[in-house]
C-alpha cells in the first residue's frame, strides 16, 4: 500500500551546488521553491508553481526528473511555462501523471525538480529533491 502524499508539497530548491552541471563563469545565489498540489487523486492531476529568486540568466525550461541526490535522472515530466522570468513566480501549470504521482509517493527521494537558464547554466540552475519538503 502507498503511503498517502499531502495534497499540497512543498519543494525546496537550492543553487547549483545541488545540481550535477556546472553553471559557467557565475556565483549561484539562486534560491527557489516549488510547490505541488494534486486536484485529483484518480487521474493524478497536479497543480503546480515555482519561485526564485536570484537566478543567473533567463529560464527556458523545468522538469521533475528520476534520480537520487547529485545523480543527473532522466526528464519524467517537463514542466512548461514561458520562458524569461528571474524572480518571483518563474511557472505555474498542471499536468496529469498518476504514473509518476504513484511512482513519487511510493520513493519521493528518487525524484527531483530543476529550473534551467541560459546562457550560463543550461543543464540546471537549482534543484530540489522531492524528499525536500520546504524551506
Amino acid at each position: 500500500m502507498l503511503m498517502s502524499m499531502p495534497k499540497i508539497r512543498a519543494t525546496r530548491i537550492e543553487p547549483g551546488d545541488n545540481e550535477t552541471g556546472v553553471c559557467a563563469g557565475i556565483s549561484n545565489s539562486a534560491r527557489g521553491v516549488a510547490v505541488f498540489h494534486v486536484t485529483d487523486e484518480a487521474t493524478g492531476t497536479v497543480e503546480w508553481i515555482l519561485v526564485a529568486n536570484n537566478l543567473p540568466g533567463t529560464t527556458f525550461a523545468a522538469h521533475i526528473h528520476r534520480g537520487q541526490p547529485g545523480v543527473a535522472g532522466p526528464v519524467v515530466q517537463p514542466l512548461t511555462f514561458p520562458a524569461g522570468n528571474e524572480n518571483g513566480v518563474i511557472g505555474t501549470g498542471a499536468f496529469t501523471n498518476a504514473a509518476l504521482l504513484a511512482a513519487i509517493r511510493a520513493d519521493p527521494g528518487n525524484y527531483y525538480v530543476n529550473v534551467h537558464t541560459t546562457p550560463n547554466c543550461p543543464g540546471g540552475v537549482i534543484r530540489g529533491q522531492f524528499g525536500d519538503h520546504g524551506p
